[in-house]
């Protein structure tokens, strides 16, 4: 640059010259006409010696100008580059030679400007560093900014080089700006390798990983969702998961999953049903949870979700499996209790039916009434142990009927234990007590019988030495809890459990007669209600059942 200035200053300053030259010759000619012949010969010389000192003034005024303005140039170009943070700024000319090169850069190759200013890249650079930038260098030279990456001394500079242009638009020279992006580029490289290697990581898990962003749109579908689903990530990037995978009836509950996990509810967990590419259904068990950005709003939602469908399968087996054990348990159970229970009763009536066959003339009416009376309570202890196993059926097959009624609780019981004061002995003592307001309870009079009766008939019948049977019945207006104790001969720790199984007896009950099916129908008919029982119970002492029935609204 500084050249070109200077050889326009040359050419300017002949001009210049020439002017001045031509000036003097034509001033000797003139006639100045007050002038005597003696100074019209030395006007001439005088004149010329005005106009070459104020020629020569002119052109340093000119000199000064160009080379201030070019100082000014070159130290805004070294301005810049001194404050170009870990880089170098170069000037070019045509030839590829380096004008000026300035920069914090320099230092870390162990160069400098005078070493660099005036040569060719050729002449500063290595021939194969030299012989890759060139057509770079080229372009720019032809209008071209460019953009490259350039490796040097181990390092990896970033290079941009733009165009020069003089004010007819004319390109005269390139800048060079290269700075040293190795600190960054190894970042990135560690960067990439993590994310590689986490990628890697996430596509070798079994577990299916998802990824959503805030907007809840697939991001990530590791290589296990690949495989169990039919879809590629390509196939499922951008979309909505419920428009891909789930079951209708998923899609609200998942979209609620989504909203909970944005408002700061996480982690949290579900499970549902994806539909695969080829219609199969499979049973996922999700884990969720989200990641923030730097300021704490949403960044991404992060599912892992463990395919299930073969656990849910062998579970459905194994509670198959249990059922029917159970099933045959109870079969078992079911024709013990009918060879025993039912043989007693039947035994019972044949027996009675037979001695009045014989001897009914012969007897006296009390006689005969006590055999009728046998018979009779055969029969209902048969229709009972009916009664109970249809109930216990319906109960488990939902068919059997709740129709609550508004009902004066106190006067029920009261009536109830009227009833059963008949199958009381005389060591019994039946009492009843209500506190509270009882008079307006919405029970299923039905099942509130089969739950008293049930209750009231084991507190007589495992109380052989008799004592008091109590009902205890309190109203709240939460709600209505009855309460049956007896001070019979207890249930032993190890049978409690299994109290509500369907024809199991307790251990200490001797030849004490029942089905077994009595607590069973108690809890279904609790159960209906919505309600709860529980027991307390010692051998040898008594035992207390507490029906506890939630006060429902009249419908």
């Amino acid at each position: 640059m500084k050249g070109s200035i200077e050889q326009k200053i040359i050419i300017g300053g002949l001009g210049l010259v020439l002017l001045v030259l031509g000036s003097t010759i034509a001033f000797s000619y003139w006639n100045w006409p007050q002038a005597t012949p003696a100074n019209n010969r030395a006007n001439p010389i005088l004149l010329v010696a005005i106009a070459n000192s104020f020629s020569l003034l002119l052109l340093g005024w000119i000199y000064y100008r160009l080379v201030r303005a070019n100082h000014k140039t070159e130290e805004l170009y070294r301005t810049i580059t001194r404050n170009f943070p870990n880089g170098t700024v170069a000037l070019f000319d045509k030839d590829l030679r380096y004008t000026l090169v300035e920069g914090t850069g320099l230092t870390e190759v162990g160069l400098t400007n005078e070493c660099l200013a005036g040569k060719t890249i050729w002449e500063t650079l290595p021939s194969d560093v030299a012989v890759q930038i060139e057509p770079y260098y080229r372009a720019v030279l032809e209008g071209q900014a460019q953009v490259f990456e350039s490796p040097h001394q181990g390092r990896i500079y970033l290079v941009h080089l733009l165009p020069l242009r003089n004010k007819q638009g004319e390109v005269y020279a390139g800048l060079s700006m290269s700075q040293n992006i190795s600190d960054r580029k190894r970042t990135e490289l560690a960067l990439l390798e993590e994310r590689n290697f986490v990628s890697a990581i996430l596509n070798a898990a079994n577990a299916l990983i998802v990824v959503f962003d805030h907007e809840d749109r697939i991001v990530h579908f590791n290589r296990a969702c690949e495989q169990i689903t039919g879809y590629s990530f390509n196939e499922v990037k951008g979309k909505y998961v419920w428009d891909l995978f789930l079951m209708p009836e998923d899609i609200e509950p998942l979209k609620t999953i989504f909203e909970e996990l944005q408002s700061g509810q996480f982690p949290n967990e579900h499970e549902n049903y994806w539909v695969t590419r080829d219609g199969n259904r499979r049973t996922i068990a999700w884990y969720n949870t989200i990641l923030l950005t730097a300021e704490g709003s949403l960044k991404y939602i992060i599912s892992i979700g463990i395919d299930i469908t073969e656990r849910k399968q062998a579970e459905v087996m194994r509670r198959q499996l249990e059922r029917e054990q159970e099933l045959s348990k109870l079969r078992t159970r079911f024709f013990s209790l009918a060879s025993h229970e039912f043989r007693t009763p039947l035994s019972t009536i044949l027996a009675s039916v037979q001695l009045l066959q014989f001897y009914g003339d012969e007897w006296p009416e009390d006689k005969k009434l006590r055999n009728l009376y046998r018979i009779e309570s055969a029969a209902k202890r048969m229709r009972q142990m009916l009664d109970d196993i249809l109930t216990i059926n319906r109960a488990e097959t939902g068919r059997l009927e709740f129709n609550p009624i508004v009902l004066d609780i106190e006067q029920f019981c009261e009536q109830l234990m009227a009833e059963m004061q008949i199958h009381a002995t005389q060591h019994h003592q039946l009492t009843f007590a209500s506190e509270g307001d009882c008079k307006n309870a919405y029970l299923d009079p039905q099942l509130l019988r089969y739950i008293l009766m049930n209750l009231l008939s084991n507190a007589i019948k495992y109380s052989p030495e008799g004592g008091e049977v109590q009902l205890a019945l309190t109203g709240t207006p939460a709600a209505t809890t009855f309460k049956v104790s007896d001070r019979g001969i207890g249930i032993p720790p190890q049978d409690q459990p299994h109290l509500f199984e369907a024809f199991h007896r307790g251990e200490n009950i001797s030849s004490i007669p029942g089905s077994g099916l009595g607590l069973t129908v108690v809890k279904n008919c609790t159960d209906i209600h919505g309600g709860s029982i529980t027991l307390t119970s010692e051998v040898g002492v008594g035992t207390s059942f507490t029906v506890t029935i939630p006060n429902l609204e009249v419908g």
